[in-house]
């Protein structure tokens, strides 16, 4: 059995900061709320506490063509073609 002070070593405060953090961003919470939840002066400290893993960043790529085509503009077939 661990003692009190070897389990301060594994688990902190801090560090349940980190993870918080990292789970609220890759359950898709946009950043500035994020930043607002952990009660950051700003976005550049969230990022630091916010640590996104393989698996967020392949569907944040995966749906680019659903952020992207209402961007678009449909483009119209010329006469004569």
């Amino acid at each position: 059995m661990r003692d009190k002070d070897s389990l301060d070593q594994i688990v902190d405060f801090h560090a349940l900061r980190h993870t918080f953090c990292t789970n609220v961003g890759n359950s898709g919470v946009p950043i500035n709320v994020a930043k607002a939840l952990m009660r950051h002066s700003s976005i550049a400290m969230t990022e630091r506490y916010m640590h996104t893993d393989e698996k967020t960043k392949a569907a944040a790529v995966v749906n680019l063509p659903n952020l992207i085509q209402p961007i678009l503009k449909p483009v119209r077939p010329t006469r004569g073609q």
